[in-house]
């Protein structure tokens, strides 16, 4: 964390991981029961927080291609990501193209990361996404606060 952020918000950012981690297994623990076990093995220093901000170029021209994050799945287990506008998130699903992310701003998206591809039974799989800018996004900036759940 920078050091004026950590100062002025420390408390906050104390709170954030055990909150996350029990968004995460409660959510988890209703869509795919196969991680229950895993889930109970996890502990608080199998996370970890990102704090990420975009702003859109000087100079946008709708013609060009304004990808500031390229494609990718995520490392560990899952991604508790929260962002002031989903618009600038993209997935691709199965290889038919990039589709935004129309969900509400701060609405909390969950990724599967690539250990979950380790589970035979696992019910979700992972995504490939991307952060870009267009037209559609609501605002010039965004800011994401992403918490990764990386069991050892």
């Amino acid at each position: 964390w920078p050091p004026a952020l950590e100062c002025r918000h420390l408390e906050s950012l104390k709170q954030l991981i055990p909150l996350s981690k029990k968004l995460i297994m409660q959510t988890l623990s209703i869509y795919d029961t196969t991680l229950t076990e895993l889930l109970k093995r996890s502990q608080i220093d199998d996370l970890r927080a990102k704090l990420s901000f975009y702003s859109s170029p000087l100079m946008f021209n709708e013609t060009d291609t304004n990808i500031v994050c390229d494609s990718h799945t995520d490392f560990g287990l899952v991604t508790l990501n929260v962002s002031s506008d989903t618009k600038w998130i993209e997935t691709s699903l199965g290889g038919k193209g990039w589709r935004r992310v129309m969900e509400p701003p701060y609405k909390p998206i969950i990724w599967y990361g690539d250990q979950a591809m380790q589970i035979p039974d696992a019910t979700l799989k992972t995504c490939n996404h991307r952060i870009s800018f267009s037209k559609d996004c609501d605002s010039t900036q965004r800011v994401g606060l992403s918490v990764f759940l990386d069991i050892k």
